[in-house]
Formats: C-alpha cells, structure tokens, sequence
C-alpha cells in the first residue's frame, strides 16, 4: 500500500484508468514525456545522473515505446492476426 509521502502533486495532469492513462495509445508522445518529466522533477532524480529531467524522460518514454510495439509485433506473431484501433 502507497503512504500519502508517496504521492505526487501533478494538478494538470491527468492520471486516471481508461483513455486517460498517462500512457494510453491515444497521447501523443510529447505528452507522454511531459508527464514523466513532470514525475522526474518532482521527484528530483535528475540528481542521481546529473541529468536534465526532460532527457531521461524521452529516454524513458522511448525505452516503453519500443517496448509497447515489441508486445504488439510479439502477440500478432502468436496470433497470426493484426490488432486494430
């Protein structure tokens, strides 16, 4: 169980299951490292890499892109079928 010390205050970010996930198939990828940097920021781990919070941000959003179409490209090959939108 998350303590309330773990919460981040993002007031214009919407955070929320369904179409509203940070990381729903329907934002864009620019919205997706607003977010994440947002999180980094807030949360100062810039510090550990001395790094700026947008760079590890599209770093990340990158890494869970590829990951995504890897997931995708793996259950078509299982399937034998595309998956549409």
């Amino acid at each position: 169980m998350m303590d309330d010390s773990a919460k981040v205050d993002m007031p214009d970010v919407m955070i929320t299951p369904g179409d509203g996930h940070p990381f729903c198939p329907k934002q864009n990828h620019s919205v997706r490292i607003r977010l994440l940097e947002k999180f980094i920021n807030s949360n100062s781990w810039e510090q550990f890499s001395n790094t700026p919070d947008f760079i590890l941000a599209e770093y990340l959003v990158d890494c869970l892109e590829a990951y995504e179409k890897a997931v995708t490209s793996n259950r078509q090959w299982h399937t034998g079928r595309k998956e549409t939108d």
